[in-house]
């Protein structure tokens, strides 16, 4: 699997909702970082991601999938 990176757009199977929601990496926290974010409460870094229902939510990487990388051209 490639690095992600901020600019990835990413999948997550939301089954239980009956499908998939799609969204953009914003941000990586670090387990050490103080920021109020629950990564530090499960010690383990997180991606911040900015979901196209509106909601933003950190998610570990094995919990998501990357379908296109980050355009170098990309902005946002």
């Amino acid at each position: 699997m490639d690095k992600i990176e901020i600019g990835d757009l990413v999948k997550l199977n939301v089954s239980v909702w009956g499908g998939w929601l799609i969204g953009i990496v914003m941000d990586y926290r670090e387990t050490t970082e103080d920021d109020g974010s629950d990564c530090s409460l499960i010690d383990t870094g997180q991606y911040l991601i900015q979901w196209c229902n509106g909601e933003q939510w950190e998610e570990e990487a094995q919990d998501f999938e990357v379908i296109e990388k980050k355009d170098k051209n990309f902005a946002f």
